[in-house]
């Protein structure tokens, strides 16, 4: 053990000031989104974008790590004869475990330890630093075992640039051959073969670079080593092109997500008298010139009538099954985009009204309406239109009601946490009759929460959604008047698992026509007007599952 320490301790001696630019490089890249996070707001689009481009820049020089892991295998070649490490009593195994001690604490555990004063500046607590950990180390081991495939069947950095070159070109050309393969032949794979091929493929890559690397530390037979990368290559190719079986990786990946969901939503009815009818349901029709085979978007709308008075359904996550007699089903996740009746309670509570004195909620008093969209594949939506199916949508919803309404004073302040995520005005400034408005967010933007489809659900870490529950208005109370203002720009950037939005937006009391000079009784009604926060809070949380035994569903327009 001691001499694997010395190994370890010797390339890192080696290589400190290399790996010193390299763990700077990542701090200055968290800096540039702390710059981002308390910046006072007075820069423009232009800045932000400025920021942007520089922060991916530096992600692009993290990435080059990979010449870094050549560096650390080349301090101890396994090609040719005249390797120093030769003449020692050092086996190849016992210099294959030094290496990958060294790749991991530089490559692993230093860019955590780089990261985590950032994340935990940023809220996160100690589950979603493991899960932005793992997404971390998962991203450096793919940059590892590239520049490990290459470093150990080479003898100096030429070749293993020329190599890795060849190798990202290779990818390239054989994924449009690929392509063409299939466009050509018109053959069409499943989204859970498809799944099932990408996951194989996967393994297949890890399981040949492990194999390679460990075959050329234990026996530095190059010809061999070839051999191992050539025969990997055609069986990846091979998976591509006629893998046939569904191995359930999307079935067990939705049990997966669903077992999380149900962790943190317990199960609960709805209030009572809360009822939901299903008001039809459609194919959102493709636009003209789109790809044959292309998914569909379904989508259904329900009405909601029974709602208690000045209370919002504000939807959580939801999934839905397809089921036709003979025993075919498809499933996944669907989003819900409730109607106007959670922004129509907001904005009647911020002037100061109930709810039933307003002459338009009379009509609509106690209801609301739904929309519910879910992408399903070219084949399960040509089987629907010919054959009904029982459709089931199982829907988590919040029951939202108004809690405080309060000014805002008309300057920055101080950033507002909920959970992982914040909000806080950067920057407010008065233009003519417009008052613009300057918001900085952050929230979690973990790998995890977008795979197969499940963006924004934070299913994978396992995290309860954390809402902010409040909304921005400009009420001039005298003219009884609640104006929600249009964003003039909003621009968005992803840094150390962090994703940082800047929004600015333009709030008027009266809408002058297009083109037209603000008028002096515009201004005075904005200066008359003051800015609120409408906060929202959960009065229950219940789970809804609504039923059709066969769904009837036309095509819309696009």
């Amino acid at each position: 053990m001691n001499l694997t320490w010395h190994i370890v301790k010797k390339d890192l001696r080696a290589l400190k000031w290399p790996l010193l630019v390299w763990a700077l490089i990542v701090a200055f890249k968290l800096g540039v989104g702390a710059t981002l996070l308390t910046a006072d707001g007075t820069e423009d689009q232009e800045w932000f974008l400025r920021l942007n481009l520089l922060a991916k820049l530096l992600a692009g020089l993290e990435g080059m790590c990979f010449v870094l892991v050549a560096a650390l295998i080349h301090e101890d070649r396994l090609v040719g004869t005249t390797a120093f490490w030769m003449t020692r009593p050092i086996s190849g195994a016992r210099l294959l475990g030094a290496k990958l001690l060294g790749l991991g604490l530089v490559f692993w555990l230093g860019p955590v330890l780089v990261s985590l004063p950032w994340w935990l500046w940023c809220g996160y607590g100690w589950p979603e630093i493991g899960w932005a950990a793992a997404e971390l180390v998962a991203i450096q081991t793919i940059f590892m075992l590239v520049g490990l495939l290459w470093a150990v069947v080479t003898d100096g950095y030429a070749r293993f640039l020329m190599w890795t070159l060849v190798m990202i070109v290779a990818v390239l050309v054989a994924g449009v051959l690929i392509g063409q393969h299939f466009t050509r032949t018109d053959a069409s794979v499943s989204s859970e073969v498809a799944t099932s091929r990408i996951t194989v493929i996967l393994a297949l890559a890890v399981a040949g670079i492990g194999s390679v690397v460990a075959h050329q530390f234990l026996t530095r037979r190059l010809g061999r080593s070839i051999a191992l990368i050539g025969a990997t290559v055609g069986l990846i190719v091979m998976t591509a092109l006629w893998w046939p079986w569904d191995l359930r990786i999307e079935a067990r990946w939705l049990a997966y997500q669903e077992s999380r969901v149900e962790e943190k939503w317990a199960e609960s009815s709805a209030p009572a008298g809360l009822t939901f009818s299903l008001s039809g349901a459609e194919f959102r029709q493709q636009p003209p010139g789109s790809k044959a085979g292309r998914p569909l978007w379904l989508r259904t709308t329900y009405r909601v009538d029974g709602l208690p008075e000045a209370t919002a359904l504000k939807p959580y996550v939801a999934n839905y099954s397809l089921r036709w007699p003979d025993g075919a089903s498809r499933a996944g996740w669907s989003a819900i985009r409730p109607g106007k009746n959670s922004s129509h309670l907001v904005e009647v509570k911020a002037v100061g009204r109930t709810v039933a004195s307003v002459p338009e909620a009379e009509e609509n008093a106690g209801s609301d309406l739904i929309r519910v969209e879910q992408s399903v594949p070219a084949a399960t939506a040509a089987r629907l239109l010919s054959a009904p199916a029982a459709y089931t949508l199982k829907a988590r919803f919040w029951l939202m009601t108004v809690e405080s309404v309060e000014s805002v004073p008309l300057h920055a302040g101080p950033a507002i946490a909920s959970g992982n995520q914040s909000e806080r005005i950067a920057h407010v400034e008065k233009e003519g009759d417009q008052l613009l408005v300057t918001f900085v967010r952050r929230s979690p933007a973990l790998a995890v929460d977008s795979m197969l489809g499940a963006r924004n659900y934070i299913l994978g870490a396992g995290m309860a959604m954390a809402q902010p529950f409040a909304q921005y208005l400009l009420v001039n109370r005298a003219r009884d008047f609640a104006g929600r203002g249009s964003a003039l720009w909003t621009t968005h950037t992803r840094i150390g698992t962090v994703d940082i939005t800047w929004q600015t937006m333009a709030y008027r009391v009266t809408r002058n026509p297009a083109g037209r000079r603000p008028t002096m009784e515009a201004i005075n009604a904005l200066n008359e007007a003051q800015l609120v926060r409408v906060n929202l809070r959960e009065s229950a949380r219940f789970t809804q599952e609504l039923k059709t035994d066969a769904l009837q569903v036309e095509v819309g327009k696009p």
